[in-house]
Order: structure tokens, then C-alpha cells, then sequence
């Protein structure tokens, strides 16, 4: 190839020719800045972090200083706590990301409702309704997701995190790459298929130097980064889509031997004596001190994060492993001590008499079971030396071992070790696993937003390069495969990641789901509000069934149709049963009416004929009740007369005796009376009354006229 190619992709005021100058000039400020970010003092003391977090993850033995030959007895182990709380944080971390019930991320399409409205006018005659609009972006969500889902097992984006993952619990920080790849895959039948990808290239923090100044913030890494890697100089050269390659091979004395490349990636500008270029967001790689490798990215494609960031001013982070990596070695320390000590005491080291001739040639007594040593000096001829206790040690490796494990969170009931019913309580043990899944669950979030930038750059990379992508789609009511092309995929998409769940959240919202589901199917008022459906299926995803539709009478949109217009039809033709009984039933029971109407009617008849009778019967009775009573008012109103008569004659009586005594006082003694007559007295005109004397003339009865005639 040629030493001074053309940059034709990189976009500048005006295209001008790279110069061997330039690209001299690009190389060295690559080396540059490679050296002045390893020397950087931040730098040095993380990688001295970094170093011991990764001998001890291993669980390699410390490096012991060894004066004296008889020290090199002395125990030299590695406790394996830094290891477990490494395997159990990864395992945690990767369990919450990706869960095993449910997808781990949502994609939400910008759909053009303007268009697909005018199309459904055109072709049906009215505009789209909102259901229709809500499945169709339902579905196109689940097209993407599924394609994109496929893409990430086809290149083990689980297996590729869980590196990430781990390294950013030994040294803090992680980095990713994110390249577009070409694969091999075996199919059924022994045939390959060549399918391309983007994917998540992990890297270690040994080799990766990132930018000072920059926050790290953003979704997306805004800083520039470089990565250092090592391959062959005739790996180099058989790069098709490399440049200077004639410039390198001549640098390059040994193309067996590793050489370094310097991977670059950001802004540069070449200084000129004229108008400088700059060349924004390039990736460059740098061997031998050639440029072999520059050109510009569309998208970022550096992901950079980590566990905790404690310096503004520092770009790297710490994690909880590199935090108590101290108690570790103190641990460790103590523990080995202990052994040494534990050694001594079952062998403990003994003096002897050194004039005694047989304890000389052997080297003092034998030191097995059963030994027997012969003496030729007196009762004893050695004795043992006191090493110590050493169950003092016990005490200060179980304070600093329960430190590492409340430091990191690993305690032993999350890494799975069998707990003492005795001593602790269920509900201990869950509240222990919430408060340690807490900086988990935190420590996962970072993770996410990583990932979620990965979702971007791999859209941005599929709209780019994909030609079509054939997928197995697991959503509900889809067919099992499918394919997308390029032109099929939209152009604004939104992108969530919903996998970091813990148990006790997952649990808790399980618990809370069917709670609220149950209250609201409990009343009448709200019983309609809730999609039966739809709860069923999350019920079978939460309980760990992947195809809840396989476990449910439910289909598509044309079976729940077809489905419920048989339901509508046996529904109708049961009422139209039910109808002809009731019927039958009503004829049979009308028959029946008529005949007992019929004889209910000649009845009638005689209970008529029998009221009237009655009746009039009745209104005889009535009338000579009624003249009765007037003959009785009569008779009371001519007793009240009668009793007003005989207060007057009685009256006239007093004073008819009066003036009888008064004349008898006049008239001559001896005389004899008079026989006075009857007195008639008209009470009333057409009635009268007559009072009847007794022969001294004194009133005896009061006689009607009517009664004296007869």
C-alpha cells in the first residue's frame, strides 16, 4: 500500500492528503499520551490496587522475604474470602441484570401514526383506532427487541458482561468496545452461515488509560481513551483494511515476535505550519510507531464506568474488593501465624543434652508416634519449648473476616452457606439479603448504563451495516421466526433496560401485583377494570414460565374473535332453548289457566248470583235498621219532651197545692171540697196529655190522650 492514502471519510472544511509527516505526527502524540497517562501518579497507585486484588481474587501466596533457611517452614496460604465475595457479587450483579423469566430490555419504536392513519383511511375507509395503533406498536417493539435479543445470544453478550463485570469489582473500572463483527455459525445439517453483529468487546483496566478531565457523566463516553493490545507483526500485515503497511513492515524487524498496538479513539488535531486538521471522534491504531490503522466512527464506541468514583480529579474508581483488600492481607496474616503456631505446638521444638552421644547422632529424639529414644544421660536428657497460645489468634481472624464480609456484603448466608435455625430467624437471614443487595442493586445500575449505551451504538450500528437478520421471537402471540432487513428498521427507537430486579423486589412486586389484582376483582365496581388476561400471563412470567400463552386458553386477535363469536352463538342458542321451555311451559300452564279460569268462572257466577241476594237482603235489613233508628230518635226526642212537661206540672202541682192551702185557710172548716176535674195539658199540637187525680185531688199519673181513647 501506499504511505500517504487519502482520508476520503473524514469530514473537514476541505479534503486535503495526509502527509507521511501527519501521520508521523498522529503516531507520536499517541505515544505520548500513552506515556504521560502512565506515569500519572493516580495511575500508579491504582495499579498497585489493582495488583494485590488480583493475586488475592487468585488466591496466589503472598511473596515471602526468607532470611533464615529454617523460615522456610512457615505456612504461606491465601484465604479465599476476596475470591467468594468476587464470584458472589459477579453472579449476583449478572443474575440481576439479565433475568432468567423475563427480558432484560424494552425497546419503544417511534411509529409514524400520520402515515399508517392515511394508509388505513385509503384501504378501509376510516381512520385507524387507537387499539389498532397500540398493537401495532406493541408488535413493532417486540420485533426489535426480539431480533436485537438474538444478537446478543448469538455472540454471548451475557458471557462478555460477566468479564466486564468482574473486572470492574478486581480494579474498579471497566471498559468495552463495541465492534461490528462477522461469525461463523454451524446450523442444522452441518452447514455454516455467516451472520454479523455488533458486539461488546471487553478489555482489561491493565490496558486501558482513559482520560483525565472527563467526568464519565454522560450515557456515552465523551472523553478519549486508548487500549493497548498485542499481536504479531504478520497478524498486522495480513489486515486487509490497514494502511502503511510497507512503512511498518520495514519498522518491524521481527514479525513472529508480539508488538503493542496503541488503539486510540477520539479527538485529534495535526498540527501544521499552515491551517491545522482536526479529525473528530477517530479510532486510531499506532504499531511500531506507524499509523496502520485511522478512520472515523459514526457513533461512540467506547463504554467506560465503574464501581465507585471518589475523586472528581481521579478518572479511575474502587470497588468494595479493592476497599478491604487490607483486612485481607491482615487476614491472611494472622491466619498463617496461626498455622505456624498450630505446627508448633503438635511439634513443638525441643533441647537436648549435648553430651549425650546417642541424642548427637540421631539429631536429637525421633519426633513420630511411638518413637522411642534411647538416652544415656540422666532421667531427661531434653525438654520442650513454650511457643504460645495460639487461640489468640482465633478471635482477631474472625473480627477481620466479619469485616470483609460486611464490607463487601457478602455475608454467609448470600454466598449459600447453610445458616444455624438455632441462632437465626428466616426473616434475619431476608433482611440481611436486603440490606447486601442494596449496593448490589446500585452497583448494577452503573453496570445498565453501560449497557443501555451498548443498545444504542448496537441500533446505530445495525441501521449502518445489517443487510437482514433472521431471529427466534419468544413474545407472546408472535410466530416463532422472523426476519428484519435494514430498510425494516425504524429510525427512532428508546430503550430501557428493566432487568435489575432483586429477589426481594421481584418478590415484594409479585406479592403486590396479585394483592391489588385480587382487591379490584373483589368489587363489583372495579371487578372490569382488570385484564384478566394479561395478569395471567405476568403471573406465569413471574412464576418462571416463559410462554405463559402455552398455559392459557388465548390465542391471536382472529382466534379471541372467532372464540368469542362461538361463545355468542352457544350463548344465544341456550337462550333460545331456554325460551322455547319457557314457552312450552307457558302453553301448558295457559291450557291449565283456561280450565281452571272456566270453572273458576262458574263459580264466580253463583258467589254473584249468591252477593247479590245478599246484597239485597242487606239493604232490607239496612232500611229497617234505618226507620227503626228514626222511630228510636223519635221516641228519645219525645221522652226528652215528656221529661220537660213533667218538671212543668209538677211546677204547676207545687203551686196548685199552694193555693189549695191557702184556700182552705179562707174557706169554713167542715166545708167539703170540691171534686176538681182533669187537667188536659197540650204538650204539642196534634199531642196531648191528661193527669189523672186520686179523690183527694192530689195529681196521680199523666195519661196520654191517644191511650185514654182506646
Amino acid at each position: 500500500m501506499a504511505d500517504e492514502p487519502l482520508l476520503k471519510t473524514v469530514s473537514t472544511a476541505k479534503k486535503r492528503r495526509f502527509l507521511s509527516s501527519d501521520y508521523d505526527y498522529i503516531a507520536d502524540y499517541i505515544k505520548q499520551q500513552l506515556g504521560e497517562r502512565r506515569g500519572l501518579d493516580k495511575r500508579k497507585n491504582h495499579e498497585i490496587l489493582w495488583k494485590e486484588v488480583d493475586r488475592q481474587v487468585r488466591m496466589e501466596p503472598m511473596e515471602r522475604i526468607i532470611k533464615d533457611k529454617d523460615e522456610e517452614w512457615r505456612s504461606a496460604l491465601e484465604l479465599g474470602d476476596l475470591s467468594t465475595a468476587c464470584e458472589v457479587l459477579a453472579a449476583d450483579a449478572l443474575r440481576l441484570i439479565f433475568p432468567q423469566d423475563r427480558s432484560w430490555m424494552q425497546a419503544h419504536i417511534e411509529i409514524e401514526e400520520d402515515r399508517l392513519q392515511v394508509r388505513d383511511e385509503a384501504e378501509v375507509g376510516q381512520k385507524m383506532s387507537k387499539k389498532r395503533l397500540r398493537e401495532i406498536q406493541k408488535r413493532a417493539d417486540a420485533e426489535l427487541r426480539a431480533m436485537m435479543t438474538q444478537q446478543h445470544t448469538d455472540f454471548g453478550l451475557r458471557a462478555r458482561t460477566e468479564l466486564s463485570i468482574k473486572d470492574a469489582l478486581k480494579h474498579g473500572s471497566f471498559v468495552a468496545e463495541i465492534l461490528w463483527q462477522e461469525n461463523q455459525q454451524y446450523k442444522m445439517g452441518g452447514v455454516f452461515e455467516s451472520v454479523a453483529s455488533p458486539v461488546w468487546i471487553p478489555h482489561s483496566m491493565w490496558d486501558c488509560y482513559p482520560e483525565t478531565l472527563e467526568l464519565g457523566t454522560d450515557l456515552l463516553y465523551q472523553g478519549s481513551m486508548i487500549i493497548t493490545s498485542q499481536k504479531t507483526g504478520e497478524w498486522i500485515m495480513r489486515q486487509k483494511n490497514f494502511i502503511n503497511l510497507s512503512t511498518f513492515q520495514k519498522r518491524n524487524t521481527k514479525p513472529s515476535n508480539p508488538v503493542e498496538i496503541m488503539t486510540y479513539y477520539g479527538d485529534i488535531t495535526v498540527k501544521r505550519k499552515t491551517d491545522d486538521i482536526f479529525l473528530p471522534n477517530m479510532r486510531i491504531r499506532v504499531a511500531e510507531g506507524t499509523v496502520i490503522q485511522a478512520e472515523p466512527m459514526n457513533n461512540i464506541s467506547i463504554i467506560y464506568g465503574g464501581y465507585d468514583r471518589i475523586d472528581v480529579k481521579d478518572p479511575y474508581y474502587l470497588s468494595p474488593l479493592v476497599k478491604h483488600s487490607p483486612n485481607q492481607t491482615l487476614t491472611t496474616i494472622i491466619a498463617n501465624r496461626f498455622l505456624d503456631n498450630v505446627e508448633l505446638k503438635l511439634e513443638p521444638p525441643i533441647v537436648y543434652n549435648g553430651n549425650d552421644a546417642q541424642l548427637v547422632s540421631q539429631g536429637g529424639p525421633r519426633m513420630y508416634p511411638g518413637a522411642k529414644s534411647p538416652t544415656k544421660g540422666g532421667a531427661q536428657d531434653f525438654k520442650q519449648i513454650d511457643v504460645g497460645d495460639p487461640s489468640w489468634a482465633v478471635p482477631a481472624i474472625q473480627f477481620f473476616k466479619s469485616e470483609t464480609q460486611e464490607g463487601t456484603g457478602v455475608s454467609s448466608a448470600r454466598s449459600g452457606a447453610q445458616r444455624q435455625a438455632d441462632r437465626v430467624t428466616a426473616t434475619q437471614i431476608e433482611q440481611e439479603a436486603q440490606g447486601a443487595e442494596i449496593r448490589t442493586i446500585d452497583f448494577v445500575g452503573k453496570m445498565e448504563k453501560g449497557l443501555r449505551a451498548y443498545l444504542y451504538i448496537q441500533h446505530e450500528l445495525n441501521k449502518k451495516n445489517l443487510k437482514k437478520y433472521r431471529f427466534y421471537n419468544p413474545e407472546m402471540g408472535m410466530k416463532d421466526f422472523d426476519t428484519l432487513t435494514k430498510a425494516e428498521l425504524p429510525k427512532i427507537v428508546h430503550f430501557e433496560i428493566v432487568g435489575s430486579k432483586g429477589v426481594l423486589m421481584e418478590r415484594r412486586r409479585s406479592e403486590a401485583t396479585s394483592a391489588v389484582t385480587a382487591f379490584l376483582l373483589g368489587n363489583e365496581m372495579t371487578a372490569g377494570l382488570v385484564n384478566v388476561e394479561n395478569v395471567a400471563k405476568q403471573m406465569y412470567l413471574d412464576a418462571g414460565n416463559k410462554t405463559p400463552e402455552s398455559l392459557l386458553n388465548v390465542g391471536d386477535e382472529n382466534d379471541k374473535l372467532q372464540k368469542a363469536i362461538e361463545a355468542v352463538q352457544a350463548q344465544a342458542q341456550e337462550v333460545i332453548q331456554q325460551m322455547q321451555q319457557e314457552a312450552q311451559k307457558i302453553g301448558q300452564d295457559l291450557v291449565k289457566s283456561e280450565q281452571e279460569n272456566a270453572a273458576k268462572g262458574q263459580e264466580i257466577k253463583l258467589i254473584k248470583e249468591r252477593a247479590l241476594t245478599t246484597e239485597n237482603a242487606l239493604r232490607e235489613e239496612i232500611r229497617a235498621l234505618k226507620a227503626q233508628m228514626e222511630r228510636t230518635a223519635d221516641f228519645l226526642q219525645d221522652i226528652g219532651k215528656i221529661k220537660d212537661e213533667k218538671e212543668k206540672l209538677e211546677r204547676i202541682e207545687l203551686e196548685i197545692k199552694h193555693q189549695k192551702e191557702k184556700n182552705s185557710e179562707e174557706a169554713p172548716r167542715g166545708t167539703s171540697e170540691e171534686k176538681q176535674p182533669s187537667v188536659v195539658v197540650n204538650i204539642e199540637k196534634g199531642a196531648g196529655f191528661r193527669v189523672k187525680r186520686d179523690e183527694n185531688g192530689d195529681m196521680q199519673e199523666v195519661l196520654p190522650l191517644e191511650a185514654e181513647a182506646e
